[in-house]
């Protein structure tokens, strides 16, 4: 829900860079509440034209994620969407293992 108002309440400003949400996540459940999930709120800013980074061990990124950044990236190359939509990233955090678990 956050997610969902922080898209709503921003508002760009003239030569400021594409706004970033980081998602540090790896599944793409959906639950009670959310039945998108983090997949919902990520695909609205997208659309909205934020740029996504999703920091997950590789090993627990749901195939959502993937599917997700491969249709991201088609509509690039395609031309549709190209200089609105955002682009999404997907950052194996096990670069950072030796830091992040002691």
């Amino acid at each position: 829900m956050k997610i969902l108002e922080s898209l709503l309440d921003y508002t760009p400003k003239p030569d400021t860079p594409r706004p970033l949400l980081v998602v540090v996540t790896g599944d793409a459940k959906s639950s009670e509440y959310n039945p998108t999930g983090f997949l919902g709120p990520v695909r609205r800013a997208l659309d909205r034209g934020w740029d996504v980074e999703i920091m997950s061990f590789a090993s627990g990124t749901s195939s959502s994620w993937t599917v997700e950044e491969k249709r991201a990236s088609k509509e690039e190359e395609g031309g549709a969407g190209v200089g609105t939509r955002g682009k999404l990233r997907i950052v194996d955090l096990e670069k950072f293992a030796a830091e992040l678990v002691l």
